[in-house]
This record gives structure tokens, C-alpha cells and sequence, in this order.
């Protein structure tokens, strides 16, 4: 495998606003008409950026699309499917790669939060406070600790479907905070890397590649 290209999913409902979550829970928000448009115009870059592969190398590249199973990640990855799919093999779905788990305070902003779960509200504030926000739950929820514990079994997985496939291309279509965990996960950076980044824009990509035995960052190649 010689390199992993991280996708954010498109602009989402609940991007713009957050009362899309008072009837719909975090697995089913769509992507507003621009995310849908995000994912295509990621596609079309996609589909140039192999060609060019293509081009230079005198063979077709073999790509994998892994996916989040949420509904806007899905449709980001139809989107980039319907323009680049002539070049990825297949797209697969795993539940490991969903977005951090935000528990009893899922999609509530934080005037809400403090009115419905004083208590658990100031536990979450003593224990982010105390420990940062790496290290702090959510009340019945994750800390991006978490996150970085389940989709770390998401590089054997990666792996050995690459080593049995010969597939030398990832693209994984997940979320922001996934992504930016599993950044720092591969490129053994410290959980204050993770801290100091932001989340990266809707439909935005970023490249890690192999350089004999570490993955380097080039960082964000396209951003629609």
C-alpha cells in the first residue's frame, strides 16, 4: 500500500444546522445540496488525479474506497464513485470508521447541554478541563482516545486487504475528527498533533504516502 487518501464527507444538514439532529440521529443526516456537489467536484478531482497516474505509470492504478456507513458519507462516496469509479475496484463499508460517538450531548449545542445534563455538563467540563480533549469522554459517549483505540484496528484491516489484493490505493471516505486521528495513527505523531489541528474542510482530501518503512504527510491536495 502506498498511499492513503483521507476524504472528509461533504457539507452535511446538520453543518448548517444543528436542529436537523432534533429529528434525525447523526447516522442519517444527509448532505445539503452543496455537500452533494462537494462530492462530485472531489470525484472529478479523483478521477484526473489518476488518469495523470495512469498517464505516467502506463497501467491503470488499483484503488479501494473504504467507507463510514453513515448516510452523508455514503453519498459522499457515491458522488466521488459516479465520476472516478472507473478506477477504484470496489468501495467497502466498515462501522469502524463512523465519527466520534458524542453520547447524551448528540446534537445539542451547549445551552442546551448545561439545561438538560447540569450535572453530567459539569462532569464533562472538570474532565475536559483536567485532562484536555483528547483524553475527555463525552457522558455515555467518546474521546477521540477512543476513536484513535477502534480505528486503529482499521490498519491491520487496510493491510492485509491491500497485501491480499495488491491494491496500492486507499481512499477513506469518514468523518473529521476520524480522519484527523487516524492521521496522527500513521504518521506516530503525539495526541497534542491531534489537539493543535483543525477539522479539515467538507469534501477535502488529504494524502499520506509510503516512503520505505513511514508514511509521510503531504498534507491536503484538494480542497473543493
Amino acid at each position: 500500500m502506498k498511499q492513503i487518501y483521507f476524504v472528509r464527507h461533504g457539507e452535511s444538514m446538520a453543518n448548517v444546522d444543528l436542529n436537523e439532529y432534533k429529528d434525525k440521529p447523526d447516522h442519517a443526516i444527509e448532505l445539503t445540496p452543496k455537500g452533494h456537489n462537494q462530492a462530485e467536484e472531489t470525484g472529478k478531482f479523483f478521477a484526473r488525479h489518476f488518469q495523470k497516474m495512469k498517464d505516467d505509470l502506463g497501467n491503470m492504478p488499483h484503488v479501494r474506497l473504504w467507507q463510514s456507513p453513515y448516510l452523508r458519507t455514503r453519498q459522499t462516496a457515491d458522488g466521488i464513485l459516479k465520476h472516478c469509479g472507473e478506477f477504484i475496484a470496489s468501495n467497502r463499508e466498515d462501522t469502524m470508521l463512523v465519527e466520534q460517538q458524542f453520547g447524551l450531548f448528540d446534537g445539542l449545542t451547549e445551552e442546551e447541554q448545561q439545561q438538560i445534563y447540569p450535572i453530567e455538563y459539569q462532569h464533562y467540563c472538570h474532565n475536559l478541563k483536567h485532562n484536555g480533549k483528547y483524553w475527555a469522554s463525552f457522558p455515555h459517549g467518546e474521546s477521540p482516545f477512543d476513536v484513535d483505540k477502534r480505528t486503529r484496528l482499521m490498519q491491520g484491516t487496510f493491510a492485509r486487504d491491500a497485501e491480499k489484493h495488491g491494491i496500492e490505493h486507499i481512499i477513506v471516505v469518514s468523518h473529521g475528527i476520524t480522519t484527523r486521528v487516524m492521521s496522527m495513527r500513521y504518521l506516530h505523531e503525539s495526541y497534542e498533533y491531534y489537539s493543535n489541528e483543525r477539522n479539515p474542510a467538507n469534501g477535502s482530501v488529504r494524502l499520506l504516502e509510503r516512503e520505505t518503512d513511514a508514511w509521510k504527510d503531504r498534507g491536503y491536495i484538494y480542497i473543493p
